[in-house]
């Protein structure tokens, strides 16, 4: 292994610096970029939209579920490939992180029904 391999495999100076000063919004490595064609399935309508209060599975039984609310359409994680999508990025109430539901089924995520921390349930078109 040669200095100028490990070089390219390590982050650039100023990530190495962002991430001592606390920030989180450099992602290393990059993801692969994005070619015409590529991208989050097209003529797709999700159920829910931005700040739809939700509950997701994260467990076997009726135990299994918790509250949460949607951050984010079409989550796509930077070592993912460069047509795989999540339909949902969900922030758990009682949980830190981020996590994704990967498809829009009520197997996955459903709609809060009791409406917890307030219902601001609307649907992905009316956003």
């Amino acid at each position: 292994m040669t200095q100028e391999i490990l070089d390219e495999q390590m982050p650039p100076e100023e990530y190495i610096e962002g991430w001592i000063e606390g920030r989180d919004d450099l992602e290393w490595p990059p993801g692969p970029e994005l070619v015409e064609g590529e991208g989050p399935p097209e003529g797709v309508e999700l159920r829910f939209g931005v700040d739809t209060r939700v509950e997701c599975c994260i467990g076997k039984g009726e135990d299994g579920w918790a509250a949460g609310t949607i951050v984010a359409l079409w989550y796509r994680h930077p070592t993912w490939g460069p047509r795989d999508y999540a339909p949902y990025q969900i922030q758990l109430d009682d949980h830190d992180g981020l996590i994704f539901a990967p498809q829009d089924s009520d197997v996955c995520i459903r709609l809060l029904q009791d409406g917890g921390m307030g219902d601001r349930s609307m649907p992905a078109e009316a956003k």
